[in-house]
């Protein structure tokens, strides 16, 4: 009786630190460690049903979020050179070059912009297709002792790549004659 009282118990805490993971808003760079279930790194708290990496009869592999990738982007994503090749790789995967042009990872405006005057807010990436970018990129770097450190590192690589992204539409505009406001 004893017992299934601190089953029931041990139940109830899990559950309420599930809760906590998936309704606190988390922070990036620490939200990633080793020792979290992969579910954490899904934000609605619950498991994807399919796993990423997970491949179908046509061919076509899961990268998560509900996107399905031929089996040479899947290929070519692993093969990046580099932890931000692969980064911008996967964020060509789930967005669309004008979606990437018009977002930033977090969504707030830097301090550097504001002292700037030159302040563009901008959407932040959706929290599903980060965490399912995060989970292929600790694909990635299953093999290597350092994978934490690089886990870190994750945004950074996402926020280089959408400011080229912003700065290559703007110089291409500027070519043209229309303006658009440079990366912030």
């Amino acid at each position: 009786e004893i017992a299934g009282e601190l089953l029931s118990k041990a139940s109830l805490i899990s559950k309420s630190a599930c809760w906590l993971y998936s309704t606190a808003e988390p922070d990036l760079d620490e939200s990633f460690n080793t020792d979290r279930p992969e579910s954490v790194y899904n934000m609605r708290g619950d498991e994807d049903p399919i796993k990423a990496g997970t491949r179908r009869e046509d061919g076509k592999v899961y990268a998560g979020c509900d996107h399905w990738i031929s089996w040479m982007d899947w290929e070519r994503l692993f093969k990046a050179p580099t932890d931000s090749n692969f980064c911008a790789q996967a964020a060509s995967m789930f967005w669309t070059e004008e979606e990437l042009v018009k977002r930033s990872v977090t969504g707030k405006v830097s301090n550097a912009a504001v002292a700037r005057g030159t302040a563009v807010h901008r959407l932040p990436l959706s929290p599903e297709k980060l965490g399912a970018i995060k989970n292929l990129f600790k694909m990635y770097t299953v093999k290597d002792a350092f994978a934490a450190r690089r886990m870190k590192n994750v945004r950074s690589h996402l926020s280089a790549f959408l400011c080229y992204k912003r700065q290559r539409r703007s110089r291409r505009l500027e070519f043209c004659g229309a303006t658009e406001p440079k990366c912030s």
